[in-house]
Formats: structure tokens, sequence, C-alpha cells
């Protein structure tokens, strides 16, 4: 019995150390080093049923240095549960972005941002913008 137990930790341990060679498991030193980002997500009302979402990625907590060329996603939810990922955008080089949308009448929309994380920054959320 104690012969299998060793047998199956060692397996354990060598698919371990192979999944974290290829990089799909992050190792604890590469987690400790990211660090936190805020995401800002506003919103303006243009004309009839035009909507600006727009914000800023930057290290938190003060949102400085801000993040330039990352990826972030609109995400569109009907109840504040699930959600879909509907636009996808760049920061400019100053850390900015802005989606530009029609909504239909008579609907209620959640909208938030996501950034998905890079090797430096952790992912984040922004808060939640209800229409």
């Amino acid at each position: 019995m104690k012969q299998k137990l060793v047998a199956l930790f060692l397996v354990i341990v060598m698919a371990a150390s192979a999944l974290t060679a290829a990089g799909l498991v992050a190792t604890p030193a590469v987690a400790a080093t990211q660090r936190t980002v805020t995401i800002l997500n506003l919103k303006t009302k243009n004309a009839g049923n035009s909507y600006t979402f727009y914000g800023g990625l930057g290290k938190s907590p003060n949102m400085s240095p801000r993040i330039p060329d990352a990826k972030i996603t609109l995400q569109v939810s009907s109840d504040n549960v699930h959600w879909k990922n509907a636009w996808v955008t760049k920061t400019n080089t100053a850390g900015d972005y802005a989606f530009h949308l029609t909504l239909k009448t008579g609907h209620t929309y959640y909208f938030r941002t996501y950034y998905a994380g890079s090797s430096t920054y952790r992912e984040a959320f922004s808060p939640t913008v209800k229409i």
C-alpha cells in the first residue's frame, strides 16, 4: 500500500512539473510578482439611445502608471449574472479606451469591462454600469 501511494505521489509531482513547464500552470513566484490593476468604466448618454463607455487601465490603487496597448473587452448582461463578450478594443498610448454603441429601447442592460491580465498584471473587472 505504501509503495502504491509513493508511486501515485511521484506521478502527481511529474504531471504538475510538466504542466508548469508547458506554461499551463503559473508558478507561485510568477503569480506573486503580478500587480493588481484598476479599470475605470464610465458612461455618457449621447443623442437618442447612443452611449459611449470610456475609461482607463492602470496600476492599482491610483491608476498610475497607465497601461497602453492592452486588450479590453466590453461585456454585456441582461441579468447581471450571465455575461457575454460583446466588443473588444485596446487601450491607447495613454491607457484609455472607449466603446460607442446604440442600444434598443425597453431593455435593461448591464455592462462591465474586462482585462485578461498579462505576465505583469492580474486580470481585472470594472464596476458594473446599469442602463
